[in-house]
């Protein structure tokens, strides 16, 4: 027996956002969004160009040198800004719903992504009231003042696993100071994106202010870095895009603003709680958005120590896998979607399709057994309890995933075949 199919919410319009309308990509192409759980088709968006991101950064310019944005009072700002949070507040039970088709995430996980958008908009709408310059001492009859000015066109790139929330993070801000913005989603998780810019143009954000283009980095992205137009480059992402970023930025002396992605380390020292150290880490490792997985530790401590920490990390998995993986079962391809959307947990609907839930967790279940034991093999820690930080340094340990995996693949066929 399947599971009931997601109500699939009202989508966004699926164009770019330039200029204050919604407007095709100068070539017609578009793009296929997928949901990450099933592979079914969520929407078809515009691709855009080069040609698409110099409409964009022209539009952002314009209304930064000659719109009202930069020069509205504090108090008008805060108003849009409230605004916008308001209508996300209105529609945040549709647009979570979006944010995991779009993400794979689990539905009680993008309802609190939405919880934590409107915040973000509430904070910088509150924020922005208290907008002051400063008078600084000064000698004999000098006059020294502290001024803040809205920093001009800001190119945002955001990554596919928080993509509503990233941007809200670089979207407030930006609003706040007065500036105007390009935005780039991940071509992968665009819709959410998407969505804001309606919710933008609806709380009465001028046009030009806010501007979104969907397209692959390479087109997109580069061409929104080299633009002369842009004064700030805003990009969370990989180390090596941020790199290239970074030295292009520096060509032309625009401010840039970094987030890069590493090996998310767990830094865990002698004198540590054991059990606090264990329940975070495995919080971070089987916390759903993949982004926050940690994948490395670094460890001073002895080796009865490492062990501990060790046997700790393996219960508390063991019973995380059997709990919250039954009811996810994103090994079935049928099941999968749904559940992700159902994980705010209907046992009715979990014990009604038991049969096809138990065999999917019970090979997700073997998967976190390899990996706790992955954890607990690789361990590194000195021989001596008296670990030295600054005589000896530190030990990086890496969870040796991939091994877990590929055991998960040959076991889980033989006893579930």
């Amino acid at each position: 027996m399947s599971l009931p199919p997601p109500p699939t919410p009202e989508l966004p319009t699926t164009d770019l956002f330039i200029d204050g309308a919604f407007s095709a990509g100068a070539t017609g192409e578009r793009r296929d969004v997928h949901c990450p759980t099933t592979g079914r088709v969520l929407a078809t968006v515009s691709e855009a160009n080069s040609d698409d991101v110099l409409r964009a950064t022209a539009a952002a310019r314009r209304a930064f040198d000659l719109g009202g944005w930069p020069h509205a009072t504090p108090r008008e700002r805060a108003a849009v800004i409230e605004r916008t949070a308001a209508i996300l507040e209105r529609d945040a039970e549709r647009i979570a719903e979006l944010e995991t088709l779009d993400t794979g995430k689990p539905l009680a996980e993008s309802r609190d992504d939405l919880a934590q958008v409107a915040d973000v908009f509430r904070y910088y709408a509150a924020l922005v009231r208290t907008e002051a310059g400063e008078v600084n001492r000064a000698e004999g009859a000098a006059l020294s003042l502290t001024l803040r000015r809205p920093a001009g066109v800001v190119a945002m790139i955001t990554p596919w696993n928080y993509p509503l929330l990233q941007a809200s993070w670089k979207v407030a801000p930006a609003l706040a100071a007065g500036c105007t913005f390009v935005l780039k989603p991940s071509e992968l998780t665009p819709l959410t994106t998407l969505a804001l810019a309606e919710v933008l143009a609806e709380a009465g954000l001028p046009p030009g202010v806010a501007n979104v283009v969907t397209g692959s980095g390479a087109t997109v992205g580069a061409a929104l870095v080299d633009d002369p137009r842009v004064d700030v480059v805003s990009f969370t992402g990989g180390i090596a895009t941020g790199r290239l970023i970074a030295r292009a930025a520096a060509e032309r002396a625009a401010r840039v603003a970094l987030e890069l992605g590493g090996k998310n380390p767990n830094i865990v020292l002698a004198d540590a709680d054991l059990a606090v150290a264990a329940d975070r880490a495995l919080d971070a490792v089987f916390f759903h958005a993949i982004f926050m997985a940690a994948v490395i530790a670094i460890v001073a401590m002895g080796v009865q120590r490492g062990i501990e920490l060790a046997v700790k990390s393996m219960v508390p998995a063991l019973i995380i896998l059997m709990v919250a993986l039954a009811v996810y079962a994103a090994t079935l391809p049928e099941v999968g979607e749904a559940y992700a959307y159902y994980l705010s947990p209907d046992l009715g609907v979990l014990v009604e399709n038991w049969q096809s839930i138990v065999p999917a967790a019970a090979g997700q279940a073997f998967f976190t057994m390899s990996l706790g034991m992955g954890i607990m093999i690789t361990y590194a820690s000195y021989m001596a309890e008296d670990t030295n930080l600054a005589e000896d340094g530190v030990i990086i340990i890496g969870f040796d995933t991939g091994i877990a995996f590929l055991a998960g693949l040959v076991v889980f066929p033989i006893l579930f075949a």
